[in-house]
């Protein structure tokens, strides 16, 4: 199952499952992330509120809105904004 992915923006931090580490590796604004998938431009809905946005696999920023598309959680399933959406084991996003 991996580890987590720690990512950090300004004042914002969070952990992401959704590459799959193995070495919880912390990401910057400005580092290069993995593809997931087929992607190499998406965002990430965060628990602890708005979006991580990734664009050529750089991490580029973390807004209150997703700034790419497709969205994906932090799991790496595909995010929607309806207000049933929950992540595993039905942890509910801050937003």
């Amino acid at each position: 199952m991996g580890t987590y992915s720690t990512l950090r923006v300004n004042d914002h931090e969070g952990q992401v499952k959704l590459w799959d580490s193995d070495n919880m590796p912390v990401y910057s604004q400005g580092s290069i992330v993995p593809m997931y998938g087929t992607h190499k431009t998406y965002s990430i809905a965060m628990r602890e509120g708005g979006f991580v946005n990734i664009i050529d696999r750089k991490l580029v920023s973390w807004t209150e809105s997703p700034e790419q598309k497709p969205i994906y959680d932090k799991w790496g399933d595909e995010y929607t904004s309806d207000e049933n959406n929950s992540g595993l084991l039905g942890e509910k996003y801050t937003f």
